[in-house]
Parts: structure tokens; sequence; C-alpha cells
């Protein structure tokens, strides 16, 4: 996909040209869960990756595990240009691995996951 034109300041500072590639969204968001079990949890934040808009792929949020099955708070998104955008998303991942949650969510359909 190639970036639609453009007269954003920062797309001019950062160099960004008209034949560069979108190739996907790193984005950043907060859980807006109920459960005592992770509400209680400060500083808890999803990194995810997404090839279609960030408001699209959150939108069922309350329904998936790996959002918790709860809606969420979009932090923050960056576009990722000219470059693997789902590797980029594994070497943060790599980078936070001690951080990482490990809890269970049941699914909608009652099996239990680790996201």
């Amino acid at each position: 996909m190639l970036l639609p034109k453009s007269d954003d300041a920062l797309d001019s500072i950062l160099g960004i040209q008209d034949d560069d590639q979108l190739t996907g969204y790193i984005y950043i968001l907060q859980s807006l869960s109920n459960n005592p079990d992770i509400s209680a949890i400060s500083n808890l934040y999803k990194i995810g990756y997404a090839t279609t808009s960030v408001e699209k792929r959150i939108a069922n949020a309350a329904n998936e595990p790996t959002y918790l099955m709860a809606p969420v708070h979009h932090v923050s998104s960056y576009k990722c240009i000219n470059m693997n955008a789902q590797k980029f998303e594994s070497l943060l991942h790599t980078f936070f691995g001690k951080a990482c949650l490990d809890i269970e969510v049941a699914g909608v359909d009652g099996k239990m996951c680790r996201p």
C-alpha cells in the first residue's frame, strides 16, 4: 500500500515520500478491564501490530482474549514505513519480555487463553 499524499509537516521532516510504503502500525493500549486482577496492575500496556487502522483492529477488543476480554484505551500508535512492522513488534515484545503479563483469560467460547 502506498502512502496517500500528505501535507503533514512531520512527514516532510522525516523525509517520507509519496512512494514510501506504509507497512503497518505499532500501537500501545491500556486495558479498561473491570477484573480486579487486571485493573490492579499499574502501568499495564499492550503493544501490538496491525495492518489495518488501529481503530478497526481494536473494535472488538471486549470480545478478544488478546485484549483481556475488555475495552481498551488507545494510548498511541505509530506508522511503520518501509520496514517489516511485524518483526518490529516481535523485537519490542522481546525487549519487554521480562515484564510480560502471565495470565489466563476465558474467551467468548469459554476456552482459556494466555494472551
